[in-house]
């Protein structure tokens, strides 16, 4: 169970979700093909128990939808690759930009 001071706001982490239908795409731009599931299913129950873990944990987690052209799109204007590093800037950017709202898609 995490520990927040009196009048402390808890901080929200975001998780990155993707899309089955854009599955193959983000397997296609990323660099890290070797890193990432094979298939959306295989994502899906790993990030999923995960989620579980880190809510059972006391952690504030969203879910971040992530559509992959744009997230192709932002790499590019940063001039990053399409990498863990990258992929979890984009999350905590659009995280910061919704100001931590409710609201997210959920495949």
């Amino acid at each position: 169970m995490m520990v927040r001071k009196a009048g402390q706001r808890p901080v929200t982490t975001g998780i990155a979700w993707y899309r089955r239908e854009q599955w193959a795409r983000l397997r296609e731009i990323s660099d890290d093909t070797e890193k990432l599931e094979d298939t959306y299913e295989e994502w899906l129950e790993l990030a999923t128990r995960a989620l579980r873990d880190m809510r059972r944990l006391g952690m504030n987690v969203r879910k971040v939808d992530v559509d992959v052209e744009d997230l192709l799109g932002w790499c590019n204007e940063q001039g990053r690759p399409v990498d863990p590093s990258s992929r979890a800037n984009y999350v905590a950017e659009k995280l910061r930009r919704r100001g931590g709202r409710r609201g997210e898609r959920h495949p």
